[in-house]
């Protein structure tokens, strides 16, 4: 499914939104009372005064706090199938963050400049309309979607399946393999609307015709991947960054 991935350029309408996963946080074995500036603390807006014990003021444990270092970024781009049709096919590349700079990479790379791209207001989708024909966006501090039916849904309906997966079926996601787990549901999304027989032959023949895997041959005897994968790695796959 990594190196499957359909990365020609998304046209038409497209959706683009970050969501950031790993980290999970773990329910403390007591109540923890949750301090005023807890969250300014947590989210770096506001320096805590007990430099040796942050994660007090933050209002976490200690092993919640040592998580944070696991976040990263997702960043998906999808393509609409047309009205009310949902998307139609999908990307999705872990980011070192969601800024101009990735953003900049991801529209030069896997958009096409004649596209229509819809995003919220951060600040990082400003430089879009530098290199697409028209760029929208949502104030999602006001609403979900505009009147003129201005949104970046698409991209959080695909956040809530990956999502759902973290916290339910597979309970948590760890930074070495987020890239994988993340193609794994854009292969999930892409073809969601093929019957599930012709989905099963699909990786059926998938396994059987790929040749014996680098990363995962002799993973259970302890040959695990070092790096972990992200946008750099697909960026050196496309003919152009060769």
């Amino acid at each position: 499914m990594v190196g499957t991935m359909d990365l020609r350029p998304l046209d038409g309408t497209v959706h683009i939104d970050g969501g950031y996963f790993c980290g999970k946080p773990r329910k403390p074995n007591r109540k923890i009372r949750m301090p005023k500036d807890a969250l300014k603390v947590r989210f770096g807006r506001k320096a805590p005064e007990n430099a040796s014990q942050p994660w007090i003021e933050a209002g976490m444990t200690y092993r919640n706090w040592c998580k944070r270092a696991n976040k990263r970024v997702v960043i998906s781009l999808c393509q609409s199938a047309g009205h009310r049709m949902g998307s139609g096919r999908s990307m999705a590349f872990i980011c070192t963050a969601e800024n101009e700079s990735e953003v900049t990479r991801l529209a030069k790379h896997f958009i096409h400049p004649e596209s229509r791209v819809m995003t919220d207001e951060s600040n990082a989708y400003g430089v879009l309309g530098a290199y697409v024909a028209e760029h929208y966006t949502v104030s999602h501090a006001h609403e979900f979607s505009t009147p003129e039916g201005v949104s970046d849904n698409m991209c959080e309906t695909f956040f809530s399946r990956f999502r759902r997966s973290e916290y339910g079926t597979l309970h948590g996601f760890r930074p070495k393999y987020l890239q994988d787990y993340a193609c794994e549901f854009v292969w999930r999304e892409n073809h969601r609307r093929h019957a599930q027989d012709k989905r099963f032959n699909m990786l059926l023949t998938g396994l059987m015709t790929s040749s014996v895997s680098q990363w995962w041959a002799g993973y259970w005897q302890g040959r695990h991947r070092k790096e972990e994968l992200g946008l750099d790695y697909f960026l050196a796959r496309l003919p152009s960054t060769k």
